[in-house]
Formats: C-alpha cells, sequence, structure tokens
C-alpha cells in the first residue's frame, strides 16, 4: 500500500465519518427519500474508524522498518516508545488547537459555562463531554502504546541473547492473553476490556503484521499477474461483498465486532482497483490530508452550521455535501497554521545549529 493509498482510504473514512454522524440519527427537518437505506449505510460508516486504525497500523510499521539499525532488544524498546510518544504529542496538539479556538468562542462569545475541571479532563480526553469523537484519542493512545511491543516482538533478531529475551516476553504476552481470556467476566478485566476496545485494536495489529509480511503487495502481484480484467474483477468484488456483509451484519451504529476481517478486505480491493485511478486518488488525498482536523473539528462545525443549513436545504444529501465542504475548509485553515508553525520550528533548529 502506497501512501497515496493510504491517504485517499482515510479520505474515504472521513466521508464515511460525516455521513455516519449526520445520519445516524439525522437532525429534525431533514428530508430523506429513502430512510432506511440512509440508516444502514450511516451504519455502514462506522466502518471509518476500522479504516483510520487499519492505516495507523500499517504507516507505524512503515515507519518503523527505516530504523533497522536498533539491534538489541531493550534498545529497539526504548526507541519505538519514544516514537510513539511524539505521535501521540502530535495529535494532542491538534487536539488543544481545535478545542481551544471552539471553546474559547462558546465561552468568550457565547458566553457559555465555564469549568476548569471539565476543561482540564477534556483536553486530557478523558471525558469528551465537548466533543463526543474524540473518544478515538485514548483508542489511538491505546495503538501507540502498543506499537513497541509489536515490533520487538516480531522483529528478526540476530543475536540468540535478543532472541531469547524475544521468546521469553512473548511467552509472557501469550500467558496475559489467555488468562484475559479465562477470567474475562471477571468486573475489573471486564472493565479494563470495554476501555481497550480490542476489536478495534486488533484491526491496528492486523495491519501491523499485513505491513510486516507484506501480504497486501504480495497477494497484489499474485492477482495483477493473471491480468489486469481479472485484478479489476477481484478488486471490485473484494469492495462489493466487504459492503454488503458488512451492512447486513451490522446491528447498530457503534459495530465493530468483524472489522478485523471486513476492513483488511476492503483495504485489498481498494489497492487493486486505484493504482490506475490517479485522479480518484488525489480527489480522494484532498480529504485525506486533512483527515485528523476533520476528525477532530466536525462536531464543532455541526453544532455552528448544521441547523441553518438544514432549514436552507433540508435535503440530506445536499446539507452532506455542504457540510463536508464546511469542515473541510476549516481543517485546512488549521492544517495551514499548523505547518507554518512546522516550518518556523524547523528555521529555528537550523539557526541554532
Amino acid at each position: 500500500m502506497t501512501k497515496e493509498q493510504s491517504k485517499s482510504l482515510q479520505g474515504i473514512a472521513i466521508l464515511l465519518m460525516i455521513y455516519h454522524h449526520l445520519f445516524l440519527a439525522p437532525v429534525e427537518g431533514t428530508q430523506i427519500l429513502f430512510p432506511e437505506m440512509t440508516t444502514k449505510i450511516a451504519m455502514f460508516g462506522r466502518l471509518c474508524v476500522g479504516l483510520f486504525s487499519f492505516v495507523s497500523g500499517y504507516g507505524m510499521y512503515r515507519t518503523l522498518i527505516k530504523e533497522d539499525h536498533r539491534t538489541t532488544f531493550y534498545f529497539r524498546l526504548r526507541s519505538d516508545y519514544g516514537l510513539a510518544l511524539r505521535r501521540i504529542m502530535q495529535l494532542y496538539l491538534k487536539v488543544w488547537a481545535v478545542l481551544l479556538v471552539f471553546k474559547g468562542i462558546d465561552f468568550l462569545v457565547l458566553q457559555k459555562p465555564f469549568e476548569l475541571q471539565e476543561m482540564v479532563l477534556n483536553l486530557l480526553c478523558v471525558q469528551t463531554s465537548y466533543n463526543s469523537p474524540l473518544w478515538y484519542v485514548q483508542e489511538y493512545v491505546w495503538m501507540m502504546l502498543l506499537v513497541p511491543w509489536l515490533d520487538v516482538l516480531t522483529a528478526d533478531f540476530a543475536v540468540s541473547k535478543e532472541k531469547r529475551w524475544q521468546r521469553i516476553w512473548i511467552a509472557i504476552a501469550v500467558s496475559l492473553a489467555l488468562l484475559v481470556l479465562v477470567f474475562r467476566n471477571i468486573t475489573i478485566i471486564s472493565s479494563v476490556i470495554e476501555i481497550l476496545r480490542p476489536a478495534i485494536l486488533l484491526v491496528f495489529v492486523a495491519a501491523f503484521l499485513i505491513a510486516r509480511v507484506d501480504l497486501l503487495s504480495r497477494l497484489g502481484e499474485a492477482v495483477r499477474s493473471r491480468g489486469r480484467g481479472i485484478a479489476q474483477v477481484i478488486g471490485w468484488g473484494s469492495l462489493i461483498v466487504t459492503c454488503i456483509l458488512r451492512m447486513l451484519v451490522t446491528t447498530d451504529g457503534s459495530f465493530v465486532r468483524y472489522d478485523v476481517v471486513f476492513v483488511p478486505v476492503f483495504v485489498f480491493g481498494f489497492c487493486l482497483l486505484s493504482e490506475n485511478a490517479h485522479r480518484l486518488q488525489r480527489g480522494l488525498r484532498l480529504f485525506g490530508d486533512a483527515s485528523a482536523f476533520m476528525w477532530i473539528s466536525h462536531a464543532f462545525v455541526f453544532d455552528l452550521t448544521l441547523s441553518p443549513v438544514v432549514d436552507l436545504i433540508p435535503y440530506h444529501l445536499c446539507y452532506y455535501v455542504i457540510e463536508v465542504v464546511l469542515i473541510l475548509a476549516c481543517a485546512m485553515i488549521f492544517g495551514q497554521i499548523f505547518r507554518k508553525y512546522d516550518i518556523i520550528s524547523a528555521k529555528r533548529k537550523q539557526s541554532c545549529k
């Protein structure tokens, strides 16, 4: 999977997310031609979580292989944690920027009540009363903290001492997993499982391992060797079958139970079809590049714009497009500010040297 394809998948994911949040429970006054189908598609939109998780897991492995000079078990573990913590901090900086701007409008302009404790908890994303979609920040943190262990437990160490440490920790990890399965009904363990959301973590782990064995590329080459027509059929078949089955088994708007199967198949189908669809990739990449800020800010944009937009244009697909454009514009503004900040920071570092 190329960087262009991963960005395109993030673009698909954010468009699904916006549809999911808009039409799972449409606002009053919405005019929908096929309500049942719209609800089904909105529930299917939850696949966005799996797509984001898959791209994160795949991308983290591709980042780690660039640092193949790390030879010892614990040096590699420490180095990976440094990378993971930097990724977590980068996300939190984006969250804080969006929260401070929009909540600043609420507190200073709209004169909404301010509580310090609530503000701190929301800035840490321990509480999401300001912006409910930010629950995924916690999940992202768990993913990043898991990355170093996925790396060292699957790395190909050349030294026997490092291999011994690797086997010891694999045994510990397997033992812990079995204990959790056996005692999962105990209140404390079930609470931990609920916090970790293992169905989503499994998609991330699957993506990391798929990248580790280069499965997407190998399967893609095997399919393409049989001809472009066969590749197109398998690509479309993978996408269509995944979408139909995902809709059939989905029971509610938070359903993610089988995404560890659905998401890799969906990604494989998309990668087969998108190789020669450069215009489609460029269009989706526009949303993929802005997807982080679109995710963080879209609930705030809904609060400010949704009611007047629906009053003006009540047809659901029309105001969906309008909301997407408004959210994209907001995200691009934040993205531009951060890019300028990165440029200034880079120049300062160079001047210090």
